[in-house]
């Protein structure tokens, strides 16, 4: 029963603190890159902490993120998300269905991170 509150209370919790992130730079806070302009090209300005945050999850090798997902929390701590880590041993991964989206959320959290990375010309 536990098990079962802990699945259904772990996605809503899950979703609000992947989004927190998102939001703050759609609000223009802080928390992420920023578009300047400079004689007419649009350029993202990323700060330096944020810049070595996504140069150590772009630095990871996308195989074998995948291959550590296969234990879900492990996955997850190669990424840097923590808290991703400890819903998914915490709800016990929701099961196969929850292994794969693990595999699958950690290889699209390293190739955004190259994304923004090289949106900002900077090499990872």
């Amino acid at each position: 029963m536990v098990l079962l509150l802990l699945a259904i209370v772990g996605a809503p919790i899950a979703y609000v603190l992947s989004s927190d992130k998102s939001v703050a730079r759609q609000a223009g806070r802080a928390a992420g890159p920023r578009k300047t302009t400079s004689s007419g090209n649009s350029k993202i300005e990323i700060p330096e902490e944020e810049r070595y945050r996504l140069q150590k999850i772009a630095g990871r090798s996308i195989p074998v993120t995948m291959v550590a997902s296969l234990i879900a929390p492990l996955g997850y701590l190669l990424v840097k998300k923590p808290w991703w880590a400890l819903i998914s041993a915490l709800t016990l991964n929701f099961g196969v269905i929850g292994t794969l989206f693990v595999m699958f959320h950690t290889r699209k959290t390293i190739k955004d991170a190259r994304r923004e990375l090289a949106a900002a010309g900077i090499n990872w």
